[in-house]
């Protein structure tokens, strides 16, 4: 009895040694397979990314800096390259030119979309600390005696005590004046023409066609911007440019909201029959008009900027396009520029374009947006716009309705830092997304807000000790984390404008 016992337990003793041998096999199998389908995801993003570079080098591209104020850079579209081009310019940061030391207040970034022709030249002056940046179609003059009727973008220079503004004049030559109410469109509340020639003070920035409060003229050879964007204070260095095609042909169709076009009345309602404390401008082909609350001839709208009165502030707004919502919340702040809302962003098409890059802006972003760190660092933070690889972020559907997002960079994934929805944590991109496991920390719910901004929130359960809701992610100061969820929705520190750069083409 005893030696067959000992022959059980011996036997029982290698069965187990063979179960223990194949469960560790097994598990070996499954992180070889998961360390390969990583790897693949790396090559993939890779070779993605070397895909998109060689797409880029068959299409017209141009970034550049100048330390020369007064000699253009000249920007020629080559044969057969005619189409769709983002420009993107930034005011230098104010400072000593002699001495290229942007010591002062950061200079304005601004963008839009324009159609140019084979054989289109054109000249950008950018230049060292302390000049304002311009685009024209003609070289003549130099930067500071250019004819204001020739520039089609400008990019105001940040001041010694004040930012480059995003303000809303007529024509890019006029400066800061005196302006109260809704037309109150400088940093500085109070500014008279000799102060806005003072090294203090910030230049206005400028987009030909771009509708802002007091309208806008459209530049050389009439032509035009769309999509255009404005944010003072985004750039402390020298003055930059950055022109890229985004698709062949003059057809905008394919990439604006269908409920923009044949609009034949723009309605404006503000709560307490405040209507007259706010303005809405919008442009058609280049037109601007403000005309609300009665009946149009039909046009195809392409962009469209509100502003308000500071006591409208947290008060509903709505407008509609005939009886399509276009805009309905409680106004917020958003500086010089305005709300601005276009026919071709993301907030009005139905669905994020697969592939696309886009800018992740905070609505109080002071000239920020979302980017990634540089190694070793991995926590997202806020840093000035600058047009980075690390800045630009895909945003791919996944088949649970929720969304990934990719930084360009070095293709890592948005995620939670410590893996939990925990008010606090921090938001971060410290590896490659996961396609094998199913991490929730690495995917995300993109909240629509009626009023031009999204939210960004995790599907994680909460996990606070208070048992809080949380989940949106929250700007502060420089940082991204973890916010609380109120009953009332998402703060204004929990909303972002999510800018399209490229259309997803």
């Amino acid at each position: 009895m005893i030696g067959c016992g000992y022959v059980n337990n011996k036997g029982f003793a290698i069965t187990s040694l063979i179960y223990g041998l194949a469960i560790m096999g097994f598990l070996l199998i499954v992180t070889i397979m998961a360390t390969l389908s990583s790897t693949r995801r790396s090559i993939k993003e890779i070779s993605n990314s070397v895909e998109q570079d060689l797409l880029n080098a068959g299409k017209s591209s141009f970034v550049y800096t100048s330390s020369s104020i007064d000699q253009a850079n000249e920007f020629i579209i080559p044969s057969g390259e005619g189409g769709l081009y983002r420009v993107e310019l930034w005011g230098a940061g104010g400072g000593d030119p002699v001495e290229n030391s942007c010591s002062g207040k950061p200079g304005s970034y601004v963008t839009g979309v324009i159609y140019l022709n084979d054989g289109d030249k054109l000249y950008s002056w950018v230049g060292p600390c302390g000049n304002t940046s311009r685009i024209t179609f003609s070289n003549d003059g130099g930067n500071t005696n250019l004819d204001p009727n020739k520039i089609i973008m400008q990019a105001g220079r940040g001041g010694t005590e004040y930012s480059g503004g995003t303000v809303c004049f007529n024509k890019p030559d006029e400066d800061y004046k005196t302006i109260t109410g809704i037309n109150k469109c400088a940093e500085k509340n109070v500014l008279n023409s000799s102060l806005a020639r003072e090294e203090r003070v910030g230049t206005n920035s400028f987009i030909s066609g771009n509708p802002v409060i007091r309208g806008s003229t459209v530049g050389a050879e009439d032509r035009y911007f769309v999509d255009g964007y404005m944010m003072s204070g985004a750039n402390k260095g020298p003055g930059k440019v950055a022109i890229q095609k985004i698709n062949s042909g003059n057809d905008l169709n394919s990439f604006r909201s269908s409920v923009w076009n044949n609009v034949g009345r723009v309605n404006l309602t503000v709560e307490g029959n405040n209507e007259s404390k706010c303005s809405v401008t919008y442009s058609s082909a280049g037109n601007i008009s403000s005309t609300v609350n009665s009946n149009l001839s039909i046009i195809n709208v392409d962009d469209l900027t509100l502003i308000c009165d500071e006591s409208i502030v947290g008060k509903n707004v709505k407008i509609e396009f005939g009886s399509n919502v276009i805009f309905d919340g409680k106004y917020y702040n958003n500086g010089l520029a305005g709300i601005k809302l276009s026919a071709y962003q993301t907030f009005s098409r139905s669905s994020f374009p697969e592939h696309g890059n886009y800018y992740i802006i905070p609505v109080n972003s002071n000239g920020k947006v979302f980017t990634a760190a540089n190694d070793p660092d991995v926590l997202l933070k806020l840093n000035s716009l600058l047009g980075q690889n690390r800045q630009k972020f895909s945003i791919d559907s996944l088949d649970d309705s929720k969304y990934r997002l990719i930084e360009s960079s070095k293709f890592r994934a948005m995620d939670i830092f410590n893996d939990e929805n925990i008010i606090g944590n921090d938001i971060s991109t410290k590896g490659y997304y996961n396609t094998v496991s199913d991490i929730g920390e690495q995917k995300w719910n993109i909240q629509k807000n009626y009023d031009g901004t999204f939210s960004i929130k995790t599907p994680l359960p909460p996990m606070n000790h208070d048992n809080k809701n949380s989940g949106y992610i929250t700007a502060s100061g420089n940082d991204l984390k973890i916010g609380e969820i109120s009953a009332s929705g998402p703060t204004t520190a929990q909303k972002y404008f999510i800018y399209s750069i490229d259309y997803g083409r």
